[in-house]
């Protein structure tokens, strides 16, 4: 479509200072408990309120800018550069502050309730090939794995979803064409370049396969993500 280019850049400026939270919630029926709960989790988010418009002060002041953010809590947040956030797991219960399997997006900040998804790189469809495979309780998405290598490999964007199943009923949707194409340039969905699961493990509350696609015209990321408790996947394709 038109003028995606300009939208692109503004999105990929902005994922810079991504900052998320992942939220494990298990069932309670305990008041104090959940008391304490809901308590942290405040705490947290203004933490990450306060880390969050560090950076995005540091973002418009440029090369050399410094923020020091100190805080009291004795909190384990987890540094990502992968996918450029920084995250927190807690415990909290059902019901209080964020419902499980469900999203809150705020800003920079996302709040996941849940960790069911687990990524790897695997055969997914039994064909003997290398896949790279997002699966959570509702869904399986299998993904082509170009190898990240020097001289860059061809990717072709056509066969970027192999496939996906919905675990429930069982039902398997093969993709024939997945291609992406920038500013209507058809010839954009193909070039060299790789893909990449940015965190490969188990008990995640979100996964992201990453590919990079370099069409000689154009150069773009596309960033495909499976979130706990959710039958569908996202999409965001940015302009490098």
């Amino acid at each position: 479509m038109k003028g995606i280019t300009a939208t692109l850049n503004f999105v990929m400026l902005i994922v810079i200072v991504v900052v998320s939270i992942a939220f494990v919630l298990l069932a309670s029926n305990v008041t104090l408990e959940a008391a304490s709960s809901n308590t942290e989790f405040r705490v947290v988010e203004n933490i990450m309120k306060e880390i969050d418009n560090s950076l995005t002060e540091i973002e418009h002041e440029g090369l050399g800018s410094l923020r020091i953010v100190s805080f009291s809590e004795a909190k384990k947040f987890e540094v990502i550069p992968e996918e450029d956030s920084i995250q927190f797991k807690g415990i909290t219960t059902t019901g209080t502050t964020i419902e499980y399997f469900s999203r809150i997006f705020k800003g920079n900040m996302i709040f996941i309730g849940g960790n069911d998804v687990k990524c790897s790189e695997k055969d997914g469809n039994a064909d003997n090939i290398t896949d790279i495979v997002l699966e959570n309780s509702f869904i399986t998405a299998v993904f082509q794995r170009v190898p990240k290598q020097a001289p860059a490999s061809n990717i072709d964007t056509s066969y970027n979803i192999v496939q996906i199943t919905e675990k429930k009923g069982s039902t398997v949707v093969v993709f024939e064409n997945s291609s992406i194409v920038i500013d209507d340039n058809v010839s954009s969905y193909r070039g060299i370049g790789y893909s990449e699961i940015e965190k490969a493990d188990n008990s995640l509350p979100v996964c992201t396969v990453h590919f990079y696609v370099n069409a000689t015209a154009v150069a773009y990321d596309v960033f495909y993500r499976l979130y706990a408790g959710a039958d569908f996947l996202t999409a965001e394709v940015r302009n490098r």
